[in-house]
């Protein structure tokens, strides 16, 4: 996807609101997000939250992205993802109103790591996080 490698170029001086509205445009009026002049905002579960969207009231908080956390918007043709610097991905369905948060950086919560992430660092990541549910099942 060359949409996701440019952004990602970019990221250096902070993404803009024009970018981010206009990847994000399939999915705006299905995930009701709202862009700011900073950041976008979504209602559903934030990512500290430790309750399934689906056991939350009407009045949830809604989740703020900043544009300049962004690392890069990646479109499919089902999904649109996006990468955060901290290693978060939130992934928005463009055929229902599905949406996922994933923390593939770290397990304890720290988010505010200041190195960028990788595709190699979400991929370790991802791949600890697989053997430890994997050797937790065997016992």
């Amino acid at each position: 996807m060359g949409t996701s490698k440019e952004i990602s170029e970019k990221n250096c001086c902070g993404i803009t609101r024009n970018e981010v509205a206009n990847l994000l445009q399939p999915v705006i009026e299905l995930h009701n997000i709202e862009i700011k002049d900073d950041r976008f905002e979504f209602p559903g579960v934030h990512p500290s939250a430790e309750v399934s969207e689906s056991e939350l009231s009407e009045e949830t908080k809604a989740t703020a992205i900043l544009y300049k956390d962004i690392t890069s918007i990646s479109p499919f043709e089902a999904r649109i993802e996006v990468l955060l610097q901290c290693g978060e991905v939130y992934v928005f369905s463009t055929t229902d109103s599905i949406r996922t948060h994933i923390n593939t950086y770290n397990e304890d919560g720290n988010t505010n790591s200041q190195k960028p992430t990788t595709a190699q660092n979400v991929a370790g990541n991802i791949w600890d996080g697989l053997e430890k549910t994997l050797a937790s099942g065997k016992k």
